[in-house]
């Protein structure tokens, strides 16, 4: 049990009363208010989170959309590198990793930050249409131009140049379309019916995780 008093010294105390059950007495133990603050855990809740995130959105917008995406881009080719071995034993790369983050953060999400932003202001039709016209442009001009720049980069970061450029990209940018267009239309539909513009971001790079653990796979692991 636990009350607040006031000490003769003016000074807040928190009193807590423990018993001892061998002795059946009551000890009487005071500590200053002041004090106690140290053991107080801060309120924390997903809407305090969200609130919180969003202020760094409004005030930091590009910074944050980048930090997190690099977050949640190495999340993802961690899991693919666990999915590539199995039940083996063995240490992630790090490197890959390192590389996955910076594609995810710098490029993929500082580039995505233009993009709805961009994709707002072209797309006009109104209702219905407009949701169409934004997905389409999506999937039909900006999610090629992206995929083809994520298999240059790896090819270009790997050291292969301009001959693994053209290997990465005939080999693996048809598979990687191919499987966007069985996901992405349909998450877009949420996109742009339901998520604020300043949270599209978020709410892409966050489904992008499963994703980005595919590119991961079809950039690494992924052999014809």
């Amino acid at each position: 049990m636990a009350t607040l008093v006031c000490t003769p010294q003016r000074l807040l105390v928190s009193r807590s009363t423990l018993w001892c059950s061998r002795s059946g007495v009551a000890y009487t133990l005071d500590v200053p208010a002041q004090s106690s603050r140290i053991f107080r855990l801060p309120s924390f809740s997903c809407r305090s989170a969200l609130r919180w995130y969003s202020a760094r959105l409004m005030s930091q917008p590009l910074t944050t959309k980048c930090v997190t995406g690099g977050v949640l881009f190495s999340l993802g080719d961690i899991a693919a590198q666990r999915i590539a071995r199995g039940n083996q034993a063995g240490s992630s790369d790090l490197k890959r990793t390192a590389e996955m983050s910076l594609w995810g953060g710098l490029f993929n999400c500082g580039m995505g930050h233009m993009w709805y932003n961009f994709v707002e202001v072209v797309a006009t039709l109104p209702g219905a249409l407009g949701i169409m016209q934004r997905i389409a442009y999506d999937q039909l001009f900006w999610t090629p131009c992206v995929d083809t720049a994520f298999f240059s980069y790896h090819a270009l970061v790997n050291g292969r140049g301009l001959p693994g450029v053209r290997e990465e990209l005939s080999q693996k940018l048809w598979p990687t379309l191919a499987e966007n267009w069985k996901v992405w239309p349909l998450v877009h539909c949420i996109t742009y019916c339901f998520v604020p513009l300043h949270l599209r971001v978020l709410w892409v790079t966050a489904v992008g995780v499963c994703w980005s653990t595919f590119l991961s796979f079809m950039a690494n692991d992924f052999k014809v």
